[in-house]
C-alpha cells in the first residue's frame, strides 16, 4: 500500500443522503420482487384451481348423464323404485336443469380460464 502521504480522501457532501436513498431503492427492489413472486405463485394457484373446477365439472356432468341414462321412466303413480321420506325422485326434468347449469358452469369456467 501506498505510504500515507500519496493517499487522498474526497469529502461527499450529503452522503447520508445518499445512503439513504441506495437502501430505499434496495428496499423497493426486494418488494417488487417478493410481489412479482406472490403474484405468480397466485396466478399458477388460479390455473390449478380452474383446472380442478373444470374437471369435477365434467366428471359431475358425466355422472349426471349416466344417471339420466339410467333413471327409470316413471308412468303413472307406481313405481319400482321405493319411495323413502329422505329421498324425494321427481321427474328427469330436473336432471336435465342439472345439466343445463352445468354446461354454463363449464362456459363460464372457460372464460375465466382464458
Amino acid at each position: 500500500m501506498a505510504p500515507e502521504e500519496d493517499q487522498m480522501y474526497v469529502r461527499v457532501d450529503g452522503h447520508e443522503e445518499i445512503l439513504n436513498n441506495l437502501s430505499s431503492i434496495e428496499r423497493v427492489i426486494r418488494n417488487i420482487n417478493e410481489a412479482s413472486k406472490v403474484l405468480k405463485d397466485v396466478r399458477d394457484i388460479k390455473e390449478q384451481a380452474l383446472d380442478m373446477m373444470y374437471s369435477n365439472v365434467q366428471e359431475l356432468n358425466e355422472n349426471l348423464e349416466n344417471i339420466d341414462v339410467e333413471m327409470p321412466e316413471i308412468q303413472g303413480q307406481e313405481s319400482s323404485i321405493p319411495a323413502t321420506d329422505d329421498i324425494d325422485i321427481e321427474s328427469n326434468s330436473s336432471v336435465d336443469e342439472i345439466h343445463n347449469e352445468l354446461q354454463s358452469l363449464q362456459k363460464e369456467l372457460s372464460q375465466l380460464g382464458n
